[in-house]
């Protein structure tokens, strides 16, 4: 599976929406790891749905995309009770903008890619 399309603005959206997608996923790792004596099942809770949409996204369906954005609104509200808490961590804000970023460019990416799948 490549990321590539004939398209230069969406490549970027795409590389940019997968860059974020695995910086969220490291950051998740890490808040996970450091916070909780179950490791295990508080990483399994926040990945399972980033995992359950990653074949749509490889696949570069656009409705997948837009399910990505949808879930980034979840994820958003979570880093920013996390970043205005008294215990937050440097990591906190990492995932914030890594939220932002893949948000961004996965609404990007998905109307880029419905343009470039449904033809007039």
């Amino acid at each position: 599976m490549t990321l590539m399309t004939k398209d230069k603005k969406t490549n970027h959206a795409l590389w940019l929406t997968f860059m974020g997608y695995i910086i969220l996923l490291g950051v998740i790792v890490l808040d996970s790891w450091t916070s909780s004596p179950s490791f295990w099942g508080v990483w399994l809770l926040q990945t399972l749905p980033l995992m359950a949409i990653l074949p749509g996204l490889l696949a570069k369906y656009y409705r997948s995309y837009s399910w990505l954005c949808f879930l980034m609104l979840a994820y958003f509200i979570s880093y920013v009770v996390q970043v205005y808490s008294p215990t937050r961590d440097f990591h906190d804000w990492f995932g914030l903008i890594a939220t932002i970023v893949v948000f961004i460019a996965g609404m990007f990416a998905s109307r880029w890619l419905q343009r470039l799948t449904i033809k007039p």
